[in-house]
């Protein structure tokens, strides 16, 4: 065969019909970076309510000991509370009465430690 005759034989190249009502598959696919975006939402939104949850079990904690009447259990119980603020470096300066038993700190100074842990509870960043 000669090289005339190859090429006499050769045809153009037809390509099937696309078929009707489908999406242009070698165009922009913008499905991709919706999904991104979406998991960088959702991801966002969560490390934001995890950052949060110490600050609602706290103020949970301090309303159920600001509830509590007997005074020594309700005075052991903020300590403890302002111990744990204490040990993930949100509680602030520790006031004065923390350092002694429930039994000597007075109503001033329980009322002093109420507001601390209050403020404290809806501070926003850690001083």
């Amino acid at each position: 065969m000669s090289p005339e005759e190859i090429l006499a034989e050769l045809r153009d190249v037809h390509l099937p019909p696309a078929p009707e009502g489908a999406a242009v598959s070698a165009g922009f696919a913008w499905w991709p970076p919706v999904a991104f975006a979406l998991l960088a939402l959702l991801t966002v939104a969560v490390r934001v309510w995890r950052r949060g949850a110490w600050r609602r079990s706290a103020r949970a904690r301090l309303a159920s000991v600001e509830g509590d009447p007997d005074r020594l259990r309700r005075l052991a119980a903020m300590t403890r509370l302002f111990a744990d603020m204490a040990r993930i470096g949100h509680a602030g300066r520790a006031p004065d009465c923390v350092h002694r038993p429930p039994e000597r700190i007075g109503p001033a100074e329980e009322a002093r430690l109420r507001a601390h842990l209050g403020a404290a509870v809806r501070r926003r960043h850690a001083p």
